[in-house]
């Protein structure tokens, strides 16, 4: 922001006022404002200046999108998809981390599974069933490799790498 003072020519004349810039620019070369310049730097009068500067561009505008504060923990939320409502398990974690799951993971408290359960009235989505069984697919593979690998060591322990 930049503070002017009206001059002759405009019906403003005498008063001071901060605007941006741009508009600044514009009334000093059409001839109806003159900056404002700053105080001596260090002087209480330019720390006065300054701190009014501040006041001025601390305020959020009317265009600012306020961010939310989320609070850690669970929650079930609702969007609108193309198949109707759609709930979510949100959790929010200490480090302002977020995450959404399909449907209540396993570390997922009680209270909250309960309350997806009641809101979906039972139904699972056929696409988070699917998921849930791949996952549970590849959960066994990695168990059945982990066990090859184990016994394959253990093979060579006793045998000598033979």
């Amino acid at each position: 922001m930049a503070k002017i003072r009206y001059i002759a020519p405009s019906p403003k004349a005498g008063q001071e006022e901060h605007v941006r810039p741009d508009t600044a620019r514009t009334l000093v070369a059409a001839g109806f404002a003159e900056e404002c310049k700053l105080a001596p730097r260090g002087t209480k009068a330019w720390f006065a200046q300054r701190m009014e500067q501040s006041s001025l561009t601390s305020q959020p505008s009317a265009g600012d999108t306020v961010a939310p504060k989320l609070v850690p923990g669970w929650t079930i939320v609702t969007r609108d998809g193309p198949g109707g409502q759609q709930y979510f398990v949100q959790e929010v974690r200490a480090s302002g981390e977020t995450f959404l799951y399909d449907g209540p993971p396993k570390h997922c408290p009680a209270p909250t599974v309960k309350h997806y359960q009641e809101l979906t009235s039972g139904k699972v989505d056929p696409a988070v069933a699917l998921e849930a069984r791949r996952i549970a697919q590849c959960e066994k593979q990695n168990a059945a490799a982990e066990n090859k690998e184990r016994e394959q060591s253990a093979f060579a322990r006793i045998f000598g790498g033979r």
